[in-house]
């Protein structure tokens, strides 16, 4: 089973109609939250520019972003989370062909209800 915590939603700038959909990774393990250039210039964001320090088990990098603010929707666009503060990045080390699939959940009972929604979307935020 592949299935990660890669789902769809919606994204937009906070005060703007234009919305993306797109795929998301929920990252348990983060205390900050990423989103890519590419779909930072399609929602027409900007922002202050900034000098990052990642750090993993390994490694220290450094690394220029910049900081916008995000809108993430459930695809129903019944739930709306609010991120004040997100970093761009170019490239974000999540695909799209690890998100859960209709066969990844079957055989878990207490998923039964949930839906898993599919989009014809390769970026990720």
């Amino acid at each position: 089973m592949t299935g990660l915590a890669v789902i769809p939603v919606k994204v937009k700038a906070p005060g703007r109609a234009n919305m993306v959909k797109t795929y998301t990774s929920l990252e348990n393990g983060s205390n900050t939250s990423f989103f890519s250039e590419e779909l930072a210039k399609k929602l027409g964001l900007s922002g202050r520019e900034t000098s990052l320090s990642l750090t993993t088990m390994e490694k220290n990098i450094r690394t220029e972003c910049v900081v916008v603010s995000l809108e993430v929707l459930d695809i129903d666009e019944e739930n709306i989370v609010e991120l004040p503060v997100v970093f761009t990045r170019p490239k974000l080390p999540v695909s799209v062909e690890t998100a859960a699939k209709r066969e990844d959940i079957d055989p878990w009972p207490h998923l039964a209800g949930v839906t898993v929604h599919k989009i014809e979307q390769k970026l990720i935020c």
